[in-house]
C-alpha cells in the first residue's frame, strides 16, 4: 500500500511549523510496512499553482490520500491571515480531480474540533476525528479490501500509548531547520487542567501519557546532531506536568541540546526552573493568558498573576527567553480588572507579553457552554466562522482603543499580536541558539 500524506497549513503567522501531524502519521505506517510520502506546498512553495502536488501524484500514484488540517483559524481577532480552511478546501479538490478514484481523507487537529463541518466543506470521503496513527492505517486497510465503514467520519478515542516518533525526511526538515530553525518534538499527551477556552482536552484527552525519557532523549540527540543550529519545540500542551513526569525526561539530557515547550506557572517555582535550564531549555512559552486574578479564575487556571510574575521572572534570571500569551475581554472582565491587568503586563519587564482582545470559542469547551447560555452563539452558528467571547459590559471597540493606547510605547509588549511579525521572522531565520550565542547568552 502506498500513501500520500499532505499538510493542508499554509499559516506563516507567527512563523511556519514544521507539518508533525503527518510526521506522526508516517512514522506509524511505516512501522506496519506501509509506504509513506509527505508533501508540504509551505516547503515546496507549490500554492495555490499545485503543479508539484500533481507530479508527486503522477509519480508515486497512491492508493490512498491523507489531508491533515493543523489550524481552523489563528485565533487573534485582529489577524489578517483568515480563512485558513482555504487551503485545505483547494488542496481537497485538487487531489479529487486529480485523482478521482482514490480515496481521500482528513484529519488533524483542526479537523478533530469541527469535523462534519469541513468533511462538507472539503467533500472528502472520509475523516478522522482524534489520534490516526492507529485509525488511518486501519481505515485505509479497509477501503482497499473493499470494507468500508459505514460512518464517513470515524472518531477515533485517545489511547493509552504514545506514537513511538515522528518521520523527519531530510528534504522536509532542512527546509524548516533553515527556514525556523525550530523542529518538534512530543513527550506526552493530554492535559489535566481545565482551562476555559482551551481544545487541548477534546484534542488529546485529560489523562497524560507520556513516551519512553530513553528513547525520547535519544530522537532528540539524533535530530540534533542532524541538525546542529536547530532548537527543539516540544509540542506537548503543558511540558512541565503536574504529575511531574517531565522530570524524569530532564534526568537524562545534559544541556546540549537547546529546546523550548509550553510551561504552566503552576508549582512552577526557582527549583524546577534551574533544573529546566541546566536541562537544556532556552525559550518557553509560559501559560499565563488573564492579566488580573478575576480573569484569570474566569479563564480555569489554577494560579494567580503573581505566581506566574514570579515564574516568568524566574526564567527570565536562568536566561530562559520567556514569552508570554493575554487575553482580555474572557470572562469575569471588567473595566477595573483591564486597567489593572494593564498595569501587571507592563511591571512585567523584560518578558515578552503577546496581547489578544477577545477568546476565540471553540466547540467542547467551557467556555462555548457559557456563550451558549449567554446568547452570542447564533442559531445554527458553523465553528469554522470566526466567534470571540467579550464579557458582557466590555466593549470590543473600546477595549480594542484602551489597549492600543496603554502598549504604544512598551517595548516588550506586542499589540496587536502580529505587530512584530517581521522581527520574529528573523530572529528565527538566524535561530535561537545562534543569536543567544552572539548576544554572550543572554535573551535577544
Amino acid at each position: 500500500m502506498k500513501v500520500l500524506l499532505i499538510s493542508a497549513n499554509l499559516a506563516r503567522d507567527p512563523y511556519p511549523v514544521y507539518p508533525f501531524g503527518i510526521s506522526v502519521i508516517s512514522a506509524a505506517m511505516k512501522d506496519r510496512g506501509i509506504r509513506t510520502e509527505l508533501y508540504d506546498p509551505l516547503s515546496e512553495e507549490d500554492y495555490p499553482a499545485l503543479t508539484k502536488l500533481a507530479d508527486r501524484i503522477d509519480s508515486f500514484q497512491p492508493d490512498v490520500i491523507g489531508i491533515s488540517i493543523r489550524n481552523v483559524d489563528s485565533i487573534n481577532s485582529l489577524s489578517d491571515e483568515k480563512n485558513l480552511l482555504t487551503p485545505a478546501m483547494t488542496i481537497a479538490r485538487f487531489c479529487r480531480k486529480t485523482a478521482p478514484d482514490r480515496p481521500l481523507i482528513l484529519g488533524g487537529g483542526g479537523f478533530t474540533l469541527i469535523p462534519e463541518e469541513i468533511l462538507d466543506l472539503c467533500g472528502a470521503d472520509w475523516g478522522i476525528s482524534g489520534p490516526g496513527e492507529d485509525a488511518f492505517p486501519r481505515l485505509a486497510e479497509q477501503l482497499l479490501s473493499g470494507t468500508p465503514p459505514k460512518e464517513r467520519i470515524l472518531y477515533a478515542p485517545s489511547t493509552e500509548s504514545m506514537p513511538r516518533s515522528g518521520d523527519f525526511p531530510d528534504r522536509l526538515a532542512s527546509y524548516y531547520a533553515r527556514e525556523t530553525h525550530m523542529l518538534p518534538i512530543q513527550f506526552k499527551r493530554g492535559c489535566p487542567f481545565h482551562c476555559s477556552y482551551c481544545s487541548y482536552p477534546a484534542l488529546e484527552g485529560g489523562k497524560i501519557r507520556f513516551r519512553d525519557p530513553d528513547e525520547t532523549a535519544e530522537e532528540m540527540r539524533v535530530l540534533h546532531e542532524r541538525y546542529p543550529d536547530t532548537m527543539l519545540f516540544f509540542t506537548d500542551s503543558v511540558f512541565n506536568d503536574p504529575a511531574d513526569g517531565y522530570l524524569e525526561l530532564l534526568d537524562r539530557l545534559d544541556g546540549s541540546i537547546p529546546y523550548s515547550g509550553f510551561l504552566s506557572p503552576f508549582r512552577l517555582d526557582s527549583k524546577a526552573v534551574d533544573r529546566l535550564a541546566k536541562s537544556g531549555m532556552i525559550s518557553a512559552e509560559l501559560g499565563i493568558d488573564g492579566a488580573a486574578d478575576e480573569t484569570l479564575e474566569g479563564l480555569g487556571k489554577n494560579f494567580t498573576f503573581d505566581q506566574a510574575a514570579r515564574s516568568a521572572r524566574d526564567l527570565h534570571d536562568a536566561k530562559i527567553a520567556v514569552t508570554a500569551n493575554f487575553m482580555f475581554g474572557g470572562p469575569n472582565e471588567t473595566a477595573g480588572t483591564i486597567r489593572r491587568g494593564i498595569e501587571n503586563i507592563r511591571s512585567l519587564d523584560r518578558i515578552w507579553s503577546v496581547i489578544f482582545s477577545g477568546v476565540r470559542i471553540l466547540p467542547h469547551t467551557p467556555l462555548y457552554d457559557r456563550a451558549v447560555q449567554l446568547g452570542m452563539v447564533p442559531p445554527n452558528w458553523n465553528p469554522a466562522d470566526e466567534l470571540y467571547y467579550y464579557e458582557p459590559g466590555v466593549d470590543r471597540d473600546e477595549l480594542d482603543r484602551t489597549l492600543t493606547e496603554a502598549f504604544a510605547d512598551s517595548p516588550y509588549c506586542i499589540w496587536p499580536p502580529h505587530a512584530k511579525r517581521e522581527l520574529l521572522s528573523k530572529i528565527h531565520r538566524i535561530g535561537l541558539p545562534k543569536y543567544r550565542k552572539l548576544f554572550g547568552g543572554t535573551n535577544p
